[in-house]
């Protein structure tokens, strides 16, 4: 199971708010307001919107879909809990590709150039590349894979420098083998994370991360995070690790350069 928290901010509430309009439109907007402040730990959405008011101080809070859906239930109204979770998730992780506009579902930036009928792309064709591949980021199998990449993140510890051999290739892979569900009980993802699905929890997460080239000198799409290679290692082995990471003085190999 994983355990989502956002930044609450005007910007993230406004997205929730749209989203969920879309996808709960029999819902009162009245109620659905109600339910979403309910959900971040707020008495009322007055309360939420007063507290949003400071744009300075973003309140991190966890999204709790049982609450929502009890509030709505309460006033005649059954929802999916997961509708929420996909709002919330998204609102998260439009907050990450905001501050990191080179992430995409394949990874960071666009790799190396290609060629198209013998010709190298442009710089223009690259970063058009990145854009267009930006635009598959909401989907819900996208929200779906950053949910279960976020479960498994949680489990790790970050460390003071990059660990060249924490890298978001690998440990996708990782994440797709490990069993979750969702809140209530509903299995969650499809057994597949893409590389920058991946990128986006572990930087919502609170890792930081660094580009690197390939063995050709060319731009990589993975990157390097600084996680500690114990608490990978007993997260491969499915042992029960806190989901608050923790400080970590390890410096298992990598050095700061280029960090996000």
């Amino acid at each position: 199971m994983f355990k989502l928290h956002v930044a609450v901010t005007r910007a993230s509430v406004d997205a929730m708010k749209a989203d969920l309009t879309k996808t709960l439109p029999d819902v009162k907007s009245s109620h659905r307001c109600e339910a979403l402040a309910r959900a971040f730990g707020f008495r009322t959405y007055a309360t939420m919107r007063a507290a949003t008011a400071d744009a300075s101080e973003a309140l991190v809070r966890e999204a709790d879909a049982c609450v929502f859906a009890a509030y709505l239930v309460g006033h005649g109204f059954e929802v999916d809990t997961r509708l929420f979770q996909y709002a919330a998730a998204r609102a998260a992780m439009e907050a990450v590709l905001a501050s990191e506009p080179q992430l995409n579902p394949n990874g960071f930036g666009a790799g190396g150039p290609k060629r198209v009928n013998g010709i190298w792309e442009t710089q223009a064709a690259r970063a058009k590349r990145v854009e267009d591949a930006r635009t598959k980021f909401m989907d819900e199998t996208s929200v779906e894979e950053f949910l279960l990449a976020l479960a498994f993140v949680s489990r790790l510890t970050p460390m003071k420098v990059i660990n060249s051999r924490a890298g978001s290739y690998g440990l996708k892979h990782d994440a797709e083998r490990q069993p979750c569900t969702f809140p209530d009980g509903r299995p969650l993802g499809h057994g597949y994370i893409s590389n920058g699905a991946f990128i986006v929890a572990a930087v919502h997460a609170g890792f930081r991360f660094k580009a690197y080239e390939d063995a050709r000198g060319l731009p990589s799409l993975n990157v390097a995070f600084n996680m500690s290679a114990r608490s990978i290692t007993r997260a491969r082995a499915g042992s029960n690790v806190s989901n608050k990471p923790q400080r970590s003085n390890e410096a298992t190999g990598g050095a700061q350069m280029a960090l996000h």
